[in-house]
């Protein structure tokens, strides 16, 4: 009797785990947060949120949610398997981004940098946005969630470029007049004339777009343009 109770009680405490891990996943993501799953059966270690993947370290609660140790070597390999198998938007983006923490490869693949980072210089409460790596090839009236036309970066304390968010873009020349604004992942997107402190002077000519916080927490939601915890104060 009592080896049936023990085998009760395991299976018990085994159910509660996963239902446990589960619930944290679930959590992390109706916060917004970009941990994406349990990399493995074996593991109850999740993809890294926001940045920390280059230092693979375990990291205590920063404000924004908890963070999780990143296994050696297999961040990018974890994100890329969810989106593989989800039909989520946000996993998808994320899959097709993920390589893009390194910032070398996305220069080699013909990103650019435009103009500095982009911090609100009237609403410091509001935060920043970044510096933007931009695909000029991209800019058309075609909207693809595996190819945004923007990176978003947080520059860091140690030089480093942390990989934040992603931006779509439809020049306004290339959008008819007479026609509503682009809608992209269920939002419209956003009539600008300028970025930041920069304007028609400086080259800017008026744009549509959407950001998306896919890899860093963005309190304000998932699709706002500034982000409070990012700073151009590095």
């Amino acid at each position: 009797m009592k080896a049936k109770l023990f085998v009760v009680a395991m299976l018990v405490m085994m159910g509660a785990l996963v239902m446990g891990g589960q619930a944290l996943e679930a959590q992390a993501q109706d916060q917004g947060a970009v941990s994406t799953a349990v990399l493995a059966a074996d593991s109850a270690q999740y993809v890294l949120p926001s940045g920390e993947w280059a230092a693979g370290s375990r990291v205590a609660d920063a404000g924004d949610g908890p963070r999780y140790v990143l296994p050696s070597g297999e961040w990018a390999a974890g994100v890329a398997a969810r989106g593989a198998a989800s039909s989520d938007p946000l996993a998808i983006v994320r899959r097709s981004t993920a390589s893009y923490h390194r910032i070398e490869t996305a220069e080699q693949g013909g990103f650019v940098p435009l103009f500095d980072c982009i911090a609100n210089l009237s609403d410091a409460a509001q935060g920043a946005m970044g510096i933007h790596y931009i695909l000029p090839s991209r800019f058309d009236d075609e909207l693809n969630l595996d190819e945004p036309e923007v990176l978003i970066y947080e520059p860091q304390a140690d030089g480093r470029m942390r990989l934040v968010a992603v931006e779509y873009v439809v020049p306004s020349v290339a959008w008819p007049e007479d026609a509503d604004p682009p809608e992209f992942l269920g939002q419209e997107l956003k009539y600008k004339t300028t970025m930041g402190k920069y304007g028609k002077e400086d080259g800017v000519d008026p744009y549509y777009e959407l950001h998306v916080w896919v890899w860093d927490h963005n309190p304000s939601g998932m699709f706002e343009d500034w982000n409070p915890t990012v700073s151009c104060s590095s």
